[in-house]
């Protein structure tokens, strides 16, 4: 009976495994804008899941259509607007079957400019679900993972102020701190930690870059796309 019982959960297990395997391979593949070729657009599969998967892809083709369309609109007066660029690019930072986080860096480069503009977004799904996860959802990341609420305003600011009191590159504006909130912009790497984005001129000058802050992590050390 004792050999069964052994027998049954080594195969339960097995099976188990096989099957947290298998969620993890969703597929993302690359495909052109029809109309812009240097905008990417990711084409996720989750297998067996169509739905999760029109859902995720629904919400990564409206990102990238209402990119396309703010651009157009803020640039359509402009006189060298035959002289726009915009392209992006695309990360999977994290595709572990219960997380798909895409990030997605987004140029725009008009002619006579001071300089080209960069936005990073996150895009962050359920892959079992399809549903998109923002910041209001992280609580419950951060209660599964930590017993609290470690993705608070409080936390990041003090974050921030530390990593700028002690790096001169990084100079924050006078007023955005104390945070209010959190950025809606985040994403998670592969080790599900949980990064913040701060946009350009969003709370730090042009040259300080869009900043990148990991909320799971002690280190002093900060990202900062360039």
């Amino acid at each position: 009976m004792r050999k069964l019982f052994s027998s049954f959960i080594f195969a339960f297990c097995l099976s188990l495994m096989t099957a947290t395997a298998f969620a993890a391979q969703v597929q993302v593949e690359q495909s052109l804008h029809p109309q812009h070729q240097d905008v990417m657009i990711p084409v996720v599969t989750v297998p067996d899941n169509q739905q999760a998967s029109d859902a995720i892809n629904a919400e990564i083709t409206r990102n990238i259509e209402a990119f396309i369309s703010q651009s157009d609109e803020c640039y359509k007066d402009n006189e060298d607007w035959n002289n726009v660029y915009i392209g992006n690019s695309y990360t999977v930072t994290c595709n572990n079957g219960s997380v798909l986080s895409i990030v997605l860096t987004k140029y725009i480069n008009v002619e006579h400019a001071a300089h080209p503009m960069r936005y990073i977004h996150g895009l962050n799904f359920n892959p079992q679900t399809g549903e998109k996860i923002v910041a209001v959802d992280l609580k419950e990341f951060s209660a599964e993972k930590y017993g609290k609420d470690i993705y608070t305003p409080e936390l990041l600011t003090n974050k921030l102020a530390k990593k700028a009191e002690e790096n001169d590159a990084l100079i924050i504006f006078d007023g955005p701190l104390p945070l209010a909130s959190v950025p809606e912009q985040f994403y998670f790497d592969a080790g599900r930690h949980v990064h913040f984005l701060f946009q350009l001129y969003e709370i730090a000058p042009y040259v300080c870059g869009v900043i990148d802050v990991d909320m799971d992590t002690e280190s002093d050390d900060y990202l900062m796309y360039r």
